[in-house]
């Protein structure tokens, strides 16, 4: 089963419907203001979770109605984040993957936030990813492979989230390393490209967060 979070940051309606159309969720979550979102998509979450401290009235009446949605409501003044709060409801109905839409935004302190949500999902051996219309964002640790025909943009950096990244390898690329240790400051892995079909990455120890772009 895949998840799909709709959270209250930025949300090109357009292009969420697009991308749902491979996403194949069977299961939705609605965070907070991204209900607003949800209901322009025709989405209808199986969870609503969060403070709703940003959501519309009109929004809440419309899918309260709804009775089957489940409802998890937290006051505003609490240590985790809403977003934080539904990724740890995902992970425990252990799906194959959890895809975001609306993580990002205006704020750059929430959208860093809700970058760092991805590490709980990583921890639980669970794919994760961010969406918007310029990128798609996630965690590498260990090994991945990726094909030049599945990348979001031509653009991928790899940039060490929360710590170094010792001993990254980055094979097929145009910019290659061999069991280089990246700190977290310097701005080397930014905007490689892929030099071949299938490419490869390898850190042993550590995460990189990767963003596939395009402009």
């Amino acid at each position: 089963m895949n998840i799909g979070i709709v959270n209250g940051g930025s949300c090109d309606i357009d292009f969420c419907f697009e991308y749902m159309k491979q996403m194949d969720c069977g299961y939705w979550i609605g965070v907070d203001s991204g209900l607003a979102a949800m209901k322009k998509l025709g989405v209808i979450p199986n969870l609503a979770l969060g403070d709703f401290d940003s959501a519309d009235e009109e929004t809440l009446a419309y899918f309260r109605s709804i009775r089957f949605i489940e409802w998890e409501e937290f006051p505003p003044e609490k240590d985790l984040t809403d977003l934080e709060l539904a990724v740890h409801r995902a992970v425990e109905k252990k799906p194959e993957h959890i895809t975001v839409m609306g993580g990002t935004g205006t704020r750059f302190d929430h959208t860093l936030a809700a970058v760092k949500t991805m590490k709980i999902a990583l921890d639980a051996g669970i794919g994760m990813e961010f969406i918007d219309p310029h990128q798609r964002m996630y965690l590498i640790a260990g090994e991945r492979e990726m094909r030049r025909e599945d990348l979001f943009g031509p653009y991928i950096s790899f940039l060490p989230l929360c710590g170094p990244a010792r001993g990254v390898t980055l094979e097929g690329f145009k910019y290659g390393l061999a069991g280089a240790d990246l700190d977290p400051w310097p701005t080397l892995t930014v905007s490689n490209e892929p030099a071949a079909d299938l490419m490869r990455v390898r850190v042993e120890e550590g995460v990189l967060l990767c963003v596939e772009a395009r402009d």
